[in-house]
């Protein structure tokens, strides 16, 4: 029994041990298991795009990839699976190359390349992994967006350079020592320099002005000390040929090839300085000529208040400048009740933007004497604001003239009345049978103007002309003009030249209405079949058309020696027959429209 029991306990310490070792070993396959699945969803999980490759001889087999592979290459790469590199990278040599030497040499192989097969048009990080004898793994990184983004800031650092080299503003870049390290065309343009060594070589004290130098020296020793130093300014440089230039300057910090430089833009004002100057001199040559302007000149703001007036506005109302500026006109009592209205009106349209005049109002001077003027207004733009600009003229004079004018007018007028009176009792005198056949046809003649809305100058000159239209037949034998029978061919035709007579004797008779062209064709016709000269239409004066038609309603109206008195009625259907033919047809149809609708009556004495 003890020896058999010697036997057993060995054979047990063998079999604890074996079942400990198969616990271990079972431990361990778990363990590996374990980490096989953590590292295939650490494989199929990475957000890196990865491909697992085969050696099988002198070739790489694509044997597995990740989600990130299928997501970069759209899909395609599952319809590779299996395919060799070879098949694959025919036309890439350097990927069959890469994969070869990371093989052999069990490294890591790093390559930027533009992908061609899984994600056409892609940038790519490539890193080439060798993992185990017949295994590389490669992981691809998308590099396409940085690719991008370096490009387009190469790109926009080409544009800004080929910006500042065409721009029209002189730029240069200097250190923050002050050498110039970069100046565009625009710049040496306006040195007059050929480049910029040029520029470079040539001292700040020959470039500047002595005063603009001065100011140089001190800005440049405020930024060697730190101290603020303005970023806008103005210089004087002196050009190459000696020429004086202004600019004007703007300085900035930027970065250029990848330190902080000083970026100069230099606008060139010369021409502006040069308008500037030839401004203040037009402005003195402004304001002496307001000051020696015959008329009086004087500003105000839209609200009517005074902001400037000349000497000769003062000598016009009698106030110092001084007493008005600031003040507001109806304050100043300068207006006489009766012109308020019109100075209330002219403020409204200044108001609105418009501009006035002439007006006349009548002013009170400081004295308290009464002044006629004559105010023209114009709206304008001063120092960024809206104001009046206006114009006074003392009329006094002018009014006075006019006045005397319209006196010696009214005696004229009544001399011409005069002498057409006298006229008229000549014309009666020798023909007594149609007196008052020339007044009674000038007030229809006037009346049918009247009606059909022609102006006061007409209507005047019809007057003047209808009482003396038959004014030739002075020159008839009154016993033609008088015989009681019909006329013979000779009579009439003596007759008929009444009307050129009457042009020969008013022809030279300075007045301002065409008398002696409305006695010549009073007899005309609109179709040509009028006398003396047969005019027709348009040759023939609106005035004259109208003489027609009341000569020949007043004559048909009337008595006459060979004839008695045919009545108005047939005046008016000889008018009405004949309209648009003898007489014309807006003429005729007022003459129609006063009798038939608004009763009027030929006056008889």
């Amino acid at each position: 029994m003890k020896g058999n029991l010697s036997r057993l306990v060995p054979a047990i310490e063998r079999e604890l041990k074996d079942a400990e070792s198969r616990r271990k070993r079972k431990l361990a396959e778990e363990a590996l298991r374990e980490s096989e699945e953590r590292f295939k969803n650490l494989y199929q999980e990475s957000p890196i795009p990865t491909f697992t490759w085969q050696k099988k001889g002198d070739n790489f087999i694509l044997v597995d990839f990740n989600r990130a592979a299928i997501q970069i290459t759209n899909g395609k790469v599952r319809d590779r699976l299996g395919n060799s590199a070879v098949e694959l990278y025919k036309n890439s040599p350097q990927i069959l190359r890469d994969m070869n030497l990371c093989f052999q040499e069990r490294s890591i192989v790093r390559r930027e390349l533009t992908s061609r097969h899984f994600a056409p048009g892609r940038f790519l990080s490539v890193h080439y992994g060798f993992i185990s004898p017949d295994l590389i793994i490669v992981h691809t990184e998308d590099q396409t967006t940085r690719k991008h983004a370096e490009e387009l800031l190469r790109r926009t650092e080409e544009n800004f350079r080929r910006s500042l080299d065409d721009s029209p503003l002189g730029v240069r870049i200097v250190t923050i020592e002050g050498e110039t390290i970069y100046a565009n065309r625009a710049i040496l343009d306006i040195y007059g320099y050929d480049s910029i060594e040029e520029l470079k070589t040539t001292s700040a004290e020959k470039r500047y002005t002595p005063e603009s130098h001065a100011e140089f020296q001190i800005r440049r020793e405020k930024r060697k000390r730190g101290d603020d130093v303005p970023s806008e300014y103005d210089i004087s440089i002196v050009r190459k040929d000696g020429e004086v230039r202004h600019l004007h300057v703007f300085r900035k910090d930027i970065l250029w090839d990848g330190k902080r430089q000083h970026q100069v833009l230099c606008n060139d004002i010369s021409e502006r300085r040069r308008a500037e100057e030839a401004l203040r001199e037009s402005e003195i040559l402004f304001r002496s000529y307001l000051e020696n302007a015959p008329d009086g000149v004087y500003m105000n703001d839209l609200e009517g208040n005074f902001l400037y007036g000349n000497s000769k506005c003062e000598e016009i109302i009698g106030y110092r400048r001084e007493e008005l500026i600031g003040k507001n006109f109806l304050e100043l009592n300068l207006l006489q009740e009766k012109s308020l209205n019109t100075a209330a009106q002219l403020l409204q349209a200044n108001m609105e933007g418009r501009s006035t005049g002439p007006d006349e109002v009548d002013l009170i001077r400081k004295d308290g004497r009464l002044i006629p003027v004559e105010i023209n207004t114009n709206v304008v733009q001063h120092m960024g604001q809206r104001i009046v600009l206006s114009f006074v003229r003392d009329i006094t004079e002018r009014r006075r003239t006019a006045e005397e004018l319209q006196q010696t007018f009214e005696r004229l007028r009544k001399a011409i009345n005069t002498t057409i009176q006298v006229m008229v009792s000549a014309v009666e005198i020798r023909d007594p049978c149609t007196s008052g056949h020339q007044v009674r046809s000038a007030n229809l003649a006037r009346t049918i103007a009247t009606e059909m809305g022609l102006p006061p100058k007409i209507i005047d000159g019809l007057r003047m002309a209808g009482s003396i239209h038959d004014i030739g037949k002075l020159s008839v034998p009154a016993e033609i003009l008088s015989k009681p029978t019909k006329l013979t061919a000779i009579e009439f035709s003596l007759i008929k030249e009444h009307s050129r007579n009457g042009y020969e004797m008013l022809k030279d008779v300075e007045s301002p209405w065409p008398l002696a062209e409305i006695v010549y064709q009073h007899h005309e016709r609109m179709d040509g079949s009028g006398y003396p000269r047969n005019l027709k239409g348009e040759e023939i004066l609106m005035e004259a058309r109208i003489m027609a038609v009341a000569d020949v309603v007043e004559s048909m109206a009337s008595h006459r020696p060979y004839r008695p008195a045919l009545g108005i009625d047939a005046a008016l259907n000889e008018i009405e027959k004949n309209r648009g033919t003898h007489y014309d047809n807006t003429v005729a149809d007022a003459c129609l429209k006063l009798f038939r609708e608004k009763g009027f009556i030929l006056e008889r004495a």
